[in-house]
């Protein structure tokens, strides 16, 4: 038997072990167990225990048991001996334990509670109030050396959270008055234009002369032509009111022709080069320079004042009526299709 990269002498004894057990006649595989590695052979310290144990089970079992019930007292105390806090083992001249202690005796606060900062000012509603807040908010926020601060609230954070609140619902509302605004306006003011500028392009295309059979007959026809434009623009529910307000219309406006001839420019530039619309506004609101205005007058608020509807949709109405203006057209006018008047009547106004 060769021992190649052995140890010389290691191998004669093995070798000789071998054959003294091969000439007393244990079998090979008896010599061989001999040079197994020491971790194949069992270990005997755990043989012996593993048969003690099974030799006195319930002895085992009982001192298992009375382990156990000892043992219990102290598992219900390990939560108070538990320490999570990653300051509670720093030394108590740190700063951090001296300014730990001014607030707790200052404030009666301990860590991981909230510090309420109290601003003292005549008036704490000023825009100097709320700078220093914002900014002393943002100051804390940024600055990296405070890894404990969570969060910093104040009266404005809470103002600014309810805002955004209310957005979606301000919103809301502002598009359903705008809407109901527009309506109304149509109805009041945009018929009476859409017949004005009718009217004056059906006169523009007849003679310069005209008698005032033939004025009614242009008169006619313009209420007929924009009854298609009129219900195309207004919803449903409305079309009976705004059919209605355009009759009344067209009636007072014929109404405002007591002459036997006319010529062409005196129906287009008479008594103003916007004859037409001054005529209109006549209609609608009345001649400003007239102390008593005739029945053909100054129609709608009366028209709308008439009208079977909720006290809401009445009171908006009416509110359009007497705001909004047909003529003249100006910055300041009102006028009915104007964005601006239409923002400065639906916009709350500030307090």
């Amino acid at each position: 038997m060769d021992f190649e990269n052995g140890d010389a002498v290691v191998g004669r004894v093995i070798t000789r072990l071998l054959v003294l057990w091969l000439q007393h006649g244990f079998p090979a595989s008896s010599a061989l167990d001999l040079v197994k590695p020491l971790e194949e052979r069992p270990t005997l310290v755990f043989v012996r225990l593993a048969r003690t144990i099974t030799r006195h089970n319930r002895a085992v079992f009982v001192l298992w048991l009375l382990s156990l019930v000892v043992s219990v007292p102290a598992i219900l105390q390990v939560q108070s001996v538990i320490v999570y806090s990653e300051t509670a083992f720093n030394s108590k001249g740190s700063e951090s334990s001296l300014a730990q202690d001014i607030v707790g005796r200052q404030f009666s606060i301990n860590q991981g509670s909230s510090v309420v900062i109290v601003i003292s000012s005549g008036d704490v509603r000023g825009n100097g109030i709320r700078y220093f807040t914002l900014t002393l908010n943002k100051t804390l926020q940024q600055d990296s050396t405070l890894s404990n601060l969570s969060n910093v609230t104040s009266i404005f954070d809470i103002y600014y959270r309810l805002l955004l609140g209310y957005t979606s619902v301000i919103h809301s509302q502002l598009y359903q008055l705008k809407n109901a605004t527009s309506l109304a306006v149509f109805i009041e003011f945009g018929i009476p234009s859409i017949y004005a500028t009718t009217w004056a392009s059906i006169v523009n295309t007849g003679p310069d002369n005209v008698s005032r059979a033939q004025v009614s007959m242009f008169n006619s026809q313009a209420n007929a032509s924009i009854g298609a434009v009129v219900a195309g623009q207004v919803p449903l529910p409305f079309q009976p009111i705004a059919l209605a307000y355009q009759n009344m219309f067209y009636r007072s406006w014929n109404m405002t022709f007591p002459a036997s001839f006319y010529s062409k420019g005196q129906l287009l530039s008479q008594p103003n080069p916007d004859s037409p619309r001054f005529r209109a506004q006549n209609v609608t609101k009345g001649h400003p320079g007239l102390p008593s205005q005739p029945p053909f007058y100054n129609i709608t608020l009366p028209f709308i004042d008439s009208l079977p509807l909720d006290n809401q949709t009445r009171s908006l109405f009416l509110g359009t009526a007497r705001f909004f203006n047909l003529y003249p057209i100006c910055a300041i006018c009102n006028n009915w299709n104007s964005l601006s008047a239409f923002r400065t009547y639906i916009l709350p106004k500030p307090l």
